[in-house]
């Protein structure tokens, strides 16, 4: 999720992601928007993008409350019902941000067209 100039995901606390992490913190990461199949123009009409950074896997209990507090605010604006699953999967919860480095976007020409 892109909050506060930067990315956040969230995970368990063991595995491949925080192994890797903990081994090597430069990240990529694409996403795409749009991805539409124009079949009688043999095409896509796609909006993407990329980023390069840094991932830090968030070590306070002030960061990690933080950043799954914006994660359930995003699909509830219930704040008490955000905090209570918060701490319901508290032991299990790992947060990682991501510091964006470098990020740039790609969409298909006739997107750009169609804005004028």
């Amino acid at each position: 999720m892109y909050a506060d100039d930067k990315i956040y995901f969230h995970g368990a606390k063991n595995g491949h992601k925080i192994d890797a992490i903990n081994k090597c913190n430069k990240v990529s990461l694409c996403v795409v928007d749009k991805d539409d199949i124009v079949e009688e123009e043999l095409t896509t009409y796609f909006k993407s993008v990329i980023l390069f950074g840094k991932a830090r896997i968030l070590n306070t209990d002030k960061e990690n409350f933080h950043a799954a507090k914006v994660f359930g605010l995003k699909y509830n604006n219930d704040v008490t019902a955000v905090e209570k699953e918060i701490k319901r999967e508290w032991n299990a919860l790992s947060c990682i941000e991501i510091e964006i480095e470098h990020m740039t976007g790609k969409e298909a020409i006739e997107l750009t067209r169609k804005r004028g």
